[in-house]
């Protein structure tokens, strides 16, 4: 059974100032003291066992605050009894364990100080907890805890064992940490930090630090602590949501740990999280249009709401992209191809200068469009869906007319193809003989280049029998290919 016999949930800040300046962290809820029959140093099989467990609540997954009281079942927990702290009755009101909230006042936690128990105690063991956030906003690898204890010491991170030394010892000088724990990953958000020192008799302490993964301590700067596990509650400018159109979802996060947050629209419930290291909740399936999204926060089981925060995300069609258009002289033909990326759009069309000159079917990808007359063009592609028109994407293309015509072979543009022709590129190549007015017709063999290839190719034409590519010697047309000769003047065609 659990009992809250007093707490604050809502509106504690987190604290840097909790973080002395070498690092070691100065504030920890505590509970205990428990008797244990292990001594000083019970070995780690012992110590990793639950001792404040009633049951229901375990040492696994207990969210300490303080004031939170735990009824432990000594029937089935490690621990034998709780021992009386006369040195401070206000420590287990009732004689209950219960969370109780230590600040002290230099680098060692001493269970036995008048900033815990305020008695000594032996053949015992008490837990320390506080919970780390991260301030960096990302995840901080290969981090360790740096500690020194009088017994022996267990460090949880997370619901992880990261260290367990079974030893009989003294805590040591100020600042003295001769444990280094296992590597572990300090995630952004809140992490739980539970602390298990046992004792034998005598002194009772421990303290800890820790360091990033290059040795550097964290400090207030990178990290706070807090002794509460949730809160505080939220506002506007800690939630936020945002819509992600492609997927017809919505995306919500928020700043904070709560026990349990609620996504809710008009009643309804969509998406919920208990998970109180969480701070984003996916809510999928939503219609185009506005919507409103309830964010509601609870803290502590068994509570209303601390809040409800609305916020407005409006999930709209995905339009269109990759829309290009193509013009080819040689067909007089624009064509159109684009990516469509919703199934069904109600309109889908391609308007020319502003206006409309192709409707197109839902599912379509291209289309194509007989040219104009010579000029610029402008062609946009609009769709509309559900009450929303896109504002287009557009493309250009510059419609030229047909291409020129030639006979290939005829260099000189005399309207035949003879030796004269051969001469002619021989006399531009070699005897700065005027250049012919249209390349294509000079470049008898149509590799894309000017030589005396060109006049060979004539000359095989004309008396071996040779092949002129197209169009040919003998007809009229345009050149079939692509080359970098430029333009065209031949009138022998006309």
């Amino acid at each position: 059974m659990r009992t809250v016999v007093a707490s604050c949930l809502v509106g504690v800040a987190l604290s840097a100032a909790d973080i002395d300046g070498s690092g070691f962290l100065l504030r920890w809820m505590l509970l205990g003291p428990y008797g244990q029959a292990g001594a000083d140093s019970p070995g780690c099989p012992a110590m990793e066992l639950d001792y404040l467990t009633d049951g229901t609540v375990t040492e696994a997954g207990v969210k300490p605050y303080p004031g939170l009281a735990i009824d432990t079942n000594y029937a089935i927990a490690a621990s034998t009894s709780l021992l009386v702290t006369p040195g401070n009755p206000l420590a287990n009101p009732g004689g209950i364990p219960t969370w109780y909230d230590s600040l002290s006042p230099a680098d060692t936690i001493d269970f036995q100080s008048a900033a815990a128990y305020n008695t000594d105690t032996n053949y015992c063991m008490a837990y320390a907890c506080v919970y780390v956030r991260n301030l960096t906003g990302a995840a901080i690898a290969n981090c360790r805890a740096l500690m020194s204890s009088d017994d022996a010491i267990q460090l949880i991170v997370g619901t992880t064992t990261v260290w367990c030394n079974s030893v009989a010892r003294g805590v040591g000088e100020a600042g003295s940490t001769p444990d280094t724990s296992n590597a572990f990953t300090l995630p952004a958000g809140v992490t739980r930090f539970v602390v298990k020192v046992f004792e034998g008799g005598g002194g009772w302490a421990f303290r800890l630090k820790l360091r990033d993964g290059s040795g550097t301590a964290l400090l207030g700067n990178r990290i706070a602590l807090t002794t509460q596990p949730y809160g505080p509650c939220p506002t506007a400018s800690t939630v936020d949501a945002f819509a992600d159109a492609w997927s017809r979802r919505a995306v919500v996060q928020w700043d904070h740990s709560y026990s349990l947050v609620q996504i809710y629209e008009g009643g309804l419930k969509l998406a919920e999280t208990n998970d109180y290291l969480a701070q984003e909740l996916v809510v999928d399936g939503l219609a185009l249009g506005p919507h409103v999204l309830e964010f509601r926060a609870y803290i502590g089981e068994g509570e209303p709401a601390c809040a409800v925060v609305e916020k407005l995300v409006e999930i709209v069609p995905v339009w269109p992209v990759d829309f290009q258009c193509a013009y080819s002289d040689l067909t007089g033909v624009i064509e159109f191809t684009w990516r469509a990326i919703e199934p069904y759009y109600e309109i889908l069309k391609i308007q020319e200068n502003g206006v409309d000159v192709l409707g197109l079917a839902y599912g379509m990808e291209s289309a194509a469009l007989d040219a104009g007359a010579v000029g610029s063009y402008t062609y946009t592609l609009v769709a509309e869906l559900a009450g929303y028109a896109s504002s287009g994407i557009t493309c250009t293309v510059e419609v030229t007319g047909p291409p020129p015509e030639f006979r290939r072979g005829d260099a000189n543009a005399g309207g035949m193809t003879d030796i004269a022709d051969a001469v002619f590129v021989l006399a531009y190549l070699f005897a700065q003989g005027a250049a012919p007015a249209c390349p294509d017709a000079a470049d008898a063999n149509d590799d894309g280049k000017l030589d005396i290839s060109d006049a060979v190719a004539t000359l095989r034409y004309l008396f071996a029998s040779g092949e002129m590519p197209l169009p040919g010697a003998q007809t009229c047309g345009p050149d079939p290919t692509t080359d970098g000769l430029g333009g065209c003047a031949y009138e022998a065609c006309d």
